[in-house]
């Protein structure tokens, strides 16, 4: 089955592209923070490790997306997974960054995040993926996975020298997700089969001998503790009772196990419908209000009744899984309900991304989890919505069909006919449709008509839209002089690139306030302060400079606050014309306007041409 719900309109793609306009603020000096309930940065300097492998993995899919700055963002999380968080006396990975709290450890649970981003950047090109996935498959097979128990063992010290005395059914879930990952990207069927293995010791054993309700402690010798945290039930990550969000995660699971056999066993469809239907039954709506609560006990009485986000994410992950597997009139029903709780309660429509927890009552709530820290269960529910059975995510998304929509469909090259100014502002109010504020960077060498275009766009665009020029941050020519650097104006570090780099992340981040910008001021040759605006609610914000695709330190971090760049590439003959002209016509002689361009702006364009291929659209030339 591949037709829409019924019920309320609900478009997977575009969700998950607002997703991930919404997770790139997550992005820290190290990997990524957490994100409040404005989709702001979290103030605590602490990097955690769960929160920086999945926002890598859901940036590593929004690479295959083509979304907008994706892959900086994954690159970005790879750098600092491969970096700060790994522990290169040991191996392995700090669960926190600064590492070496008393106590700390390392357990399967984060470390399966890391395996998951590790095999979605590699599948997705991003550098460094690669040997993630390797180190991360290495530590997985070496420490973690545990042959004679068929399960991952729960958490080491340090040093892998002592494990917990626990085993647990949250990290090994994970581990079944990772290794169906890690599965589709070697074709390795050691990954699957341990995943199947995994499967059988909790779910075909546990559960199944518990009428589905899944005991998720375990002790040294493998008795189940039932009553573990009874006098902390609401713990974030091993909560007294039935887990219900768990249930219905396994059994996506475990069709997407069954998926990579050519021969699934039969049971493992048998116990994907079981865990299903119990947790609905056991869980939607059981205290009298709509959603699922959180944990019941094992006579099936809720215990914490607070809704986090997660739990109806994977019903709808789960429910649209089970439509593709073995459609029937009730995934219909029951994805058409989920999707409108989700419309009515979760997606939070002023702030974006959805609230992480709902109290009894369906109000946002703070009680397990506050703010918004990640976009990981929210993305994977939009895009399973849209998507066929397969192994892993990275699979589903490779089958999809009809394909996965992009915008990156427009390419031209030199000798076709000139793109419209039209034909531009179509693009542009397509991607409009899908955020709250769309940011496009127009790059080019000197003299390339970034100017002209953007005054184009906003002669057509009104006041749909505002300019923030990377010329207003030139540094002043006192500075300039200060630094010996009069004679190279306009080389990359001549301009207050962290600056602009702030400016635009506050520009994206706050669409409800008016932003002050400085204008370079061509008759001054100076930087002029706040003599520009980009209103507040204005959906459209056109950038334009030489160096927004520059891979240097100072300005790599550009791109990823770019919904789309547009690299202007014009005939060099009329560029070098133009930009001659230019500085004739503010008071050079042509003798000093030719050395000037040729000693300066050619430099310049050197290394601006160098970053033409970050560019997600090639111009060579346009018309009105």
């Amino acid at each position: 089955m591949s037709g829409s719900p019924p019920g309320p309109a609900f478009d997977g793609w575009a969700e998950a592209h607002r997703l991930l306009d919404f997770g790139r603020a997550a992005r820290a000096d190290v990997g990524f923070g957490s994100l409040d309930r404005a989709g702001r940065l979290d103030a605590d300097p602490r990097r955690d490790l769960v929160i920086t492998a999945r926002m890598t993995y859901c940036f590593a899919l929004g690479t295959l997306l083509d979304h907008p700055g994706a892959f900086d963002l994954a690159r970005h999380g790879i750098a600092a997974l491969r970096g700060p968080f790994h522990d290169q006396e040991h191996g392995g990975w700090y669960g926190e960054l600064p590492a070496g709290e008393p106590g700390a450890r390392k357990a399967a649970y984060p470390h399966a995040f890391v395996l998951l981003a590790g095999a979605t950047a590699a599948g997705a090109g991003i550098p460094g993926g690669r040997e993630l996935f390797d180190a991360a498959l290495m530590i997985m097979d070496r420490h973690f996975w545990s042959d004679p128990d068929q399960a991952l063992v729960e958490s080491w010290d340090l040093a892998f020298g002592t494990p917990e005395p626990y085993w647990g059914a949250n990290a090994n879930m994970h581990g079944v997700e990772a290794f169906l990952a890690a599965f589709g990207q070697t074709g390795d069927g050691v990954w699957r089969d341990r995943a199947l293995l995994i499967a059988e010791r909790f779910i075909d054993r546990h559960a199944r001998a518990a009428g589905w309700l899944l005991p998720e402690h375990y002790d040294p010798d493998w008795r189940e503790e039932r009553g573990y945290n009874a006098d902390r039930p609401a713990d974030e990550f091993r909560p007294y009772g039935v887990t219900l969000g768990h249930l219905i995660e396994w059994s996506r699971l475990l069709l997407e196990l069954g998926s990579a056999y050519q021969e699934p066993p039969a049971w493992l469809a048998e116990a994907s419908r079981g865990l299903y239907d119990t947790a609905f039954d056991r869980g939607w709506a059981v205290d009298g209000t709509p959603g699922f609560v959180y944990t019941i006990d094992w006579d099936g009485r809720p215990v914490v009744r607070t809704r986090p986000h997660w739990v109806l994410a994977e019903a709808i992950g789960a429910t649209a899984t089970w439509r593709r597997f073995g459609p029937e009139p009730v995934f219909d029903e029951r994805l058409a309900l989920f999707l409108d709780y989700a419309d009515r309660h979760l997606i939070d429509h002023d702030h974006g991304s959805w609230h992480h927890e709902l109290d009894p009552g369906n109000r946002p709530s703070t009680t397990m989890w506050s703010g918004k820290p990640d976009v990981y269960h929210a993305l994977q529910a939009a895009l399973l919505t849209e998507l066929p059975l397969a192994p892993s995510l990275t699979q589903r998304l490779a089958l999809a069909s009809p394909p996965r929509p992009t915008l990156h469909a427009l390419s031209l090259s030199k000798g076709q006919d000139p793109v419209t100014v039209g034909t531009l502002i179509t693009r542009i109010e397509s991607l409009a449709a899908t955020r709250d504020r769309v940011i496009i960077g127009l790059v080019g060498a000197p003299g390339s008509g970034k100017s002209t275009l953007a005054a184009a766009l906003l002669d057509r665009l009104g006041d749909r839209a505002a300019i923030l020029g990377m010329d207003g941050f030139h540094l002043g020519q006192r500075e300039l002089e200060r630094l010996g650097r009069a004679d190279r104006k306009g080389a990359p570090d001549t301009f207050d690139a962290l600056g602009y780099l702030e400016l635009l992340r506050r520009v994206r981040s706050r669409t409800d306030l008016d932003h002050f910008v400085p204008v370079f001021d061509r008759h001054l040759e100076e930087p002029i302060a706040a003599n520009g605006c980009v209103p507040a609610g204005v959906p459209i914000v056109i950038t334009e400079g030489n160096y927004l695709l520059l891979d240097d330190p100072a300005w790599r971090d550009v791109a990823t606050e770019l919904d789309e760049s547009w690299y202007l590439e014009p005939d060099d003959t009329l560029r070098l014309d133009r930009l001659t002209q230019r500085h004739v016509d503010h008071g050079r002689t042509p003798a000093e306007a030719a050395e000037w361009v040729a000693r300066v702006d050619q430099a310049n364009a050197k290394l601006i041409m160098e970053s033409a291929d970050r560019a997600t659209l090639r111009l060579p030339s346009w018309t009105p």
